[in-house]
C-alpha cells in the first residue's frame, strides 16, 4: 500500500513539475507562448481543448505596431489556478516585447 502511495506522490509531484506542455496550460494553470507570423495582427482566439487554442490574425498595416496579448484563464473553475497563453506579435522581424 504504502508503495503505490509513493507512486502516486510522484506521478502527481512529476505532472505538477513538468513545466509548461500543451496540455498542462489550461489543466493546471501554466502557460505557453505563441508567436504569430511576421507582419500578422492578432484578431481573436478559442481555446478548443485543454491544448489547442486557434488564434485569427490578418495582415499587419503600414501604420500598426506589433503588441502583446495575454489570454488568461478564469481560476474559479480550475482546482489549479489560471493558465495563460501569451500571443506575441512581430513587425519587419522585431517581435514585441511584454
Amino acid at each position: 500500500m504504502k508503495k503505490i502511495v509513493v507512486l502516486l506522490i510522484i506521478c502527481f509531484s512529476t505532472i505538477l513539475l513538468s513545466g509548461c506542455a500543451n496540455g498542462i496550460v489550461t489543466s493546471f494553470g501554466g502557460g505557453k507562448e505563441i508567436f504569430l507570423p511576421d507582419n500578422m495582427k492578432f484578431i481573436n482566439y478559442n481555446i478548443q481543448s485543454s491544448d489547442t487554442i486557434w488564434c485569427t490574425y490578418r495582415p499587419m498595416r503600414e501604420n500598426e505596431e506589433a503588441e502583446v496579448y495575454y489570454v488568461v484563464q478564469d481560476a474559479d473553475i480550475k482546482p489549479f489556478g489560471e493558465g495563460t497563453f501569451i500571443i506575441y506579435e512581430s513587425k519587419n522581424g522585431i517581435s514585441a516585447t511584454n
